[in-house]
Parts: C-alpha cells; structure tokens; sequence
C-alpha cells in the first residue's frame, strides 16, 4: 500500500517554488546538524575528494551549501520529468 501511495504522489509531484524552498531549508538544517556542526563532520568529504579522481565519488551525497542555494526551479522541474518518464517506461 506504501508504494501505491508513493507511486501516486511522485506522478502528481507539484514542483513550486514553495515546495523546493521548503526542501531546501531542510537538507541545509540536516547539513548543518550532521556535517557542519560536528567536530570531524567533514572529514569524509576532505577525505573523498584527496582520494579519488572521479567526481561520483568526491562529491558528496548531500551537496554543499554552494550547490544547494544554485538550484533553480527549473532545474528540478526538469530532474522531475525525466526520472518520472524513466520510472513509467519501466
């Protein structure tokens, strides 16, 4: 019953500049209190980016700050459609 829900939710997904900012000021809280806040908080990303090369795995999950507050709208109007294309076709 939970996918169901889910499956419905993400069709009818309503990408508005209220809802993304909303998102935002949450992940960026979750950053703040995981990462930012911490005394070796970002020590995995330090450590990620000397050790690897490519940019899948230097690049944090989270995103930093810079990325966070860079997203337009548009931006993920157009992640929302291509995902949500993707996941019908399957």
């Amino acid at each position: 019953m939970a996918l169901f829900l889910e499956a419905d939710r993400m069709r009818a997904l309503r990408v508005t500049q209220a809802n993304l900012d909303n998102q935002r000021s949450t992940v960026q809280e979750e950053r703040r209190l995981r990462m930012d806040n911490q005394a070796y908080g970002k020590t995995g990303e330090i450590l990620g980016d000397l050790a690897y090369d490519n940019f899948a795995y230097k690049h944090s999950t989270m995103g930093s700050m810079a990325d966070l507050n860079a997203r337009a709208s548009r931006t993920w109007r157009s992640f929302s459609r291509r995902t949500t294309r993707q996941t019908t076709q399957c």
